[in-house]
């Protein structure tokens, strides 16, 4: 009897720790198996409390339990994440899927538990917004990873907010580029809203030439889009804008060509100038793919 006791509290302990340790700490634990088999039998667990056997098999359910708690908890924060975004809540929101994908425990597992709903889109995008993003590498994507979404932000301000004004981002699997999802996004303001809200920030070296293409479709009911790229520190410093998009013109390339002068980080952003007062709407959606910046 103290013997299953033992073994019960010892997996239980393990699994707890394992539970909120790093996924890598898990991965490391087996691979070292043996060697911290050994340790425990011979300096902290008698050999006749649990045994040689016992041991590796406590170990590996203490794991297996591991994962379970995590996958639970993850499945637990991904619902709260999901009910303050409901609510408007994007800032708790974030908070709630960083607890998630730093619970789960795989990358097979964050991308089917996302990817299965439209939903991914606004919560990653929700994740760059809380981590405030200061301007790592822009690496080229297509909107087909977590890390494709974690590359791109979104700026809302507050002041400019109204009841009837409505931006919905969702993964499309129809409408893409390249197979097999492309970033969609809905867009109705009831009036000229000055668009600058979806933006990817990154650090460039100073007076280096660099190109930016990005593939991007619209269907704009009023209202028009183009890309720009601006000095994170102000657009005075810099500011650089593609053609205008054409409207229902199927999937279009932007290039932007620059010279990053005094900058450290720069800005790129889907545009709209609108003087945020006229009754003219910007309503419309707008789809974008493949995407990619380097240096000349």
């Amino acid at each position: 009897m103290p013997q299953a006791i033992t073994k019960i509290c010892f997996i239980l302990l393990l699994s707890v720790i394992l539970t909120f340790l790093p996924n890598w700490f898990g991965v490391l634990l087996v691979f070292l198996l043996p060697e911290i088999q050994k340790y425990l039998l011979r300096r902290i667990i008698p050999r006749a409390v649990i045994g040689n056997k016992g041991l590796i098999f406590s170990m590996v359910i203490a794991v297996a339990l591991a994962v379970c708690f995590k996958i639970a908890i993850s499945h637990y924060y991904y619902d709260k994440a999901m009910s303050e975004q409901k609510k408007g809540n994007s800032l708790r929101a974030g908070q709630y899927y960083r607890i998630v994908l730093r619970m789960l425990p795989s990358r097979s597992m964050k991308k089917n538990i996302y990817f299965r709903s439209g939903d991914i889109a606004k919560a990653m995008l929700y994740i760059s917004r809380y981590d405030a993003l200061n301007g790592a590498a822009l690496p080229a994507g297509d909107f087909e990873t977590i890390e494709d979404f974690l590359s791109w932000n979104i700026l809302t301000d507050t002041s400019d907010l109204r009841s009837s004004a409505e931006e919905r981002f969702n993964i499309d699997r129809r409408t893409y580029k390249s197979p097999a999802t492309s970033l969609r996004i809905d867009i109705d303001y009831p009036y000229d809203k000055n668009y600058y809200s979806f933006h990817a920030q990154f650090a460039v070296e100073r007076n280096t030439e660099y190109v930016f293409t990005i593939f991007t479709q619209i269907e704009m009911e009023s209202g028009d889009m183009f890309w720009e790229i601006v000095d994170s520190k102000s657009w005075r410093n810099l500011c650089v804008r593609s053609r205008q998009l054409k409207n229902g013109a199927g999937w279009q390339e932007s290039v932007i060509k620059l010279n990053s002068g005094d900058s450290d980080y720069l800005r790129v952003r889907l545009r709209h100038y609108g003087d945020g007062k006229s009754a003219s709407p910007l309503k419309g959606t707008v789809w974008i793919d493949d995407w990619e910046i380097k240096k000349l």
